[in-house]
């Protein structure tokens, strides 16, 4: 699914790839290694505990404001 990109960047397929599929990659890839452990450990929990149950299963080319709209109002 990931392959390497030029600039460092996360290179996905949008129509096959789920929202919660780029968070795991965001997470290992891009965000692991580069904050402190306690961050690091902070955001993995609010994608495993709020983002990956209320939208990781959509793919990404189906996210849209709207999705993110209502988790926003949930997690208020």
């Amino acid at each position: 699914m990931k392959r390497d990109h030029a600039d460092g960047g996360l290179d996905l397929d949008a129509k096959n790839t789920t929202v919660g599929e780029f968070l795991d990659l965001w997470l290992r890839d891009s965000l692991k290694g580069s904050v402190a452990r306690h961050t690091y450990v902070y955001y993995e929990g609010k994608v495993r505990l709020h983002l990956k149950p209320a939208i990781g299963h959509l793919k990404l080319q189906a996210l849209t404001s709207a999705h993110l709209q209502s988790l926003y109002r949930r997690l208020a």
